[in-house]
C-alpha cells in the first residue's frame, strides 16, 4: 500500500507476483487495474578459462618448378 506519486516495490525472492493499482479520486470513487510479473533470479556471470599454447614455425617459401 502506498499513496505516492510513483510508489515502487522490491521483490525479495523470485516467483510469480499479482499486482494492483488502486486510484481513488476526491470524490471516493475507486478505479483498480490488476496484472501480474515474474521476477528472476539474478543473473549468474560465467566464465571459462581455457589454457592455450600456440605453435610456430618457420615456413619456407615455395616456388612451383
Amino acid at each position: 500500500t502506498s499513496t505516492r506519486a510513483n510508489p515502487y516495490h522490491t521483490y525479495q525472492w523470485p516467483g510469480d507476483y499479482g499486482l494492483s493499482l488502486v486510484v481513488t479520486d476526491p470524490d471516493g470513487e475507486q478505479n483498480i487495474d490488476t496484472t501480474s510479473v515474474t521476477i528472476y533470479d539474478d543473473p549468474k556471470a560465467w566464465m571459462s578459462i581455457v589454457r592455450s599454447i600456440s605453435i610456430t614455425s618457420k615456413l619456407s617459401k615455395l616456388v612451383p618448378d
